[in-house]
């Protein structure tokens, strides 16, 4: 490797992560990035392909996007799942000593686990671990043990296994390069360059930083309870995990808060005469409370863009927003990012999700689709150390089942109605009335009065229709809102 200043050129991993200018370099994994994703199928074929190619002069094994923030620390843009692979690769073929290193930005846990690999401690990032393990399983099965094969192995590895190393020239916008490269087809999803761009107002405040990417990473599963993805996390949901207990953004629990809490009040003597034993959650659990989400992440995130906004710009004009995916980008490009904006959205992405998972309709999953009805509207609930279990969201109430059918019916009408993951403006108007009043009764009573107002003051309203008889542009937005407030009260017939 001549110089990584160069804009694009070919290395080896020996270049990659052995050659330097004087010191180490720093390759980081940006908090907007996902976390390390590969598994075993992955894992094994790229050994698998660099072991039939040593007969090769050389192997490609494709690109590494980089940004310089500062002397030898490179951000990774683009790249990050093969990178880490590469260093979990050089790990587990025994390499110690790797002048250049890798680590994750406001990710402690996947920091420190990368940091000490092939040693691991009681608490790790299990995709890097799995990841280790896989590596080491597979140059065992595909290299073998022969001491003379590993070498042969290590060598190719490290100086015939080329990438293609682009460093992003300093004068380059890094949020223009994301939005040109995710317009081909090549780069970033939208919600990741939204990520980014949030991340950005809170460079320097690694404590914000890194509540804000766990956050996000717990809301972005739109197939699992919000309280399954925060697991423990009584602080925030409640005792029984059913509430919403939060107030606001640094109320959310740090993560070597979090790892306290979860070991109760025990005295040293305690813990000094109790083994240790970690108990891994049985996957079958997680399945069974899976459920088929009415909307993806992209579109949830533009749901909570326009109530974050309602509730904070009086003179924010509700028209003038599309819940389109497409628009992603430009919507958040309107808004002034401040570190308290980008706060004020994560805390009200946690709750709309809250109140998405246990106050909205899911369609269940797998096999249950051939059941009668379909639809279910129940909450979660853990009490103590039982296992976790769904209630109905009227189980408590005095006309708990025909509430219950009701808002069920009530919920699934719209859903019909509005099936595609865009434009569910009757599941905005559902949770921006939640954000503001959560009372059971007043939910059902809202719903009802929602169901009307589509029905007399848009769908029967001619000057609200086009000419095959759908609602126009903003007709749900003018019908449903009077100076920023919520209205669906009937229009009085004149």
């Amino acid at each position: 490797m001549n110089d990584l200043n160069n804009i694009l050129e070919e290395c080896s991993i020996h270049d990659i992560y052995f050659s330097n200018r004087g010191a180490s370099i720093l390759y980081k994994i940006p908090i907007y990035q996902r976390n390390y994703a590969w598994g075993r199928e992955e894992v094994y074929t790229l050994i698998k392909d660099v072991y039939d190619s040593l007969e090769k002069s050389v192997y490609y094994i494709g690109t590494l996007v980089t940004y310089k923030r500062d002397d030898n620390i490179y951000e990774v843009i683009d790249g990050q799942q093969r990178l880490t692979t590469i260093y979990i690769i050089l790990k587990a073929l025994d390499i110690k000593d790797i002048p250049n290193t890798l680590t994750y930005s406001a990710r402690k846990v996947s920091a420190a686990t990368i940091k000490k690999m092939p040693v691991f401690g009681d608490e790790n990032d299990m995709g890097i671990l799995n990841g280790f393990h896989y590596a080491k399983e597979a140059l065992k099965e595909i290299v073998g043990d022969k001491k003379t094969d590993i070498e042969s192995f290590k060598s190719f590895f490290l100086d015939k296994v080329h990438i293609i190393h682009y460093c992003v020239p300093k004068d380059v916008d890094l949020n223009h390069y994301f939005e040109v490269m995710n317009s081909r087809g090549e780069q970033l999803e939208k919600y990741e360059i939204v990520k980014a761009k949030l991340c950005e107002q809170l460079i320097g405040d690694d404590d914000a930083m890194e509540k804000f990417s766990r956050i996000w990473e717990a809301c972005s599963d739109m197939s699992f309870y919000i309280q399954q993805k925060l697991p423990g996390m009584t602080s925030v949901f409640g005792k029984t995990m059913e509430d919403f207990e939060m107030e606001s953004f640094d109320d959310f629990p740090d993560s070597n808060v979090e790892s306290s809490l979860s070991l109760g009040m025990k005295t040293i003597s305690d813990f000094l005469n109790t083994s240790i034993k970690k108990i891994e959650k049985k996957e079958e659990d997680d399945i069974n409370d899976r459920f088929q989400p009415i909307i993806d992440f992209p579109n949830f995130l533009l749901i909570v863009l326009k109530i974050t906004r309602l509730l904070n710009e009086d003179d924010f004009n509700p028209l003038s927003f599309m819940l389109d995916d497409k628009e992603l980008i430009k919507e958040f490009d309107k808004v002034n990012l401040t570190p308290e904006f980008v706060k004020e959205f994560a805390y009200n992405l946690l709750l709309a999700k809250y109140f998405l998972d246990n106050y909205v309709i899911h369609h269940t999953n797998g096999e249950d689709r051939a059941i009668e009805n379909p639809w279910k509207l129940q909450y979660f609930y853990k009490k103590g150390k039982k296992a976790a279990y769904l209630k109905d969201l009227y189980e408590d109430n005095k006309d708990n089942k025909a509430q219950q059918n009701e808002v069920i019916q009530l919920l699934s009408m719209f859903e019909v109605a509005f099936t595609p993951k865009q434009r569910k403006n009757y599941l905005f108007y559902c949770l921006y009335h939640l954000f503001e009043d959560w009372d059971l009764n007043n939910y059902v009573n809202f719903l009802r009065k929602l169901a009307d107002k589509y029905f007399f003051d848009v769908y029967l309203d001619a000057s609200k229709l086009n000419d095959i008889n759908q609602p126009k542009p903003n007709s749900f937005d003018e019908t449903i809102f009077n100076n920023g407030e919520l209205n669906v009260e009937l229009e009085e017939v004149k």
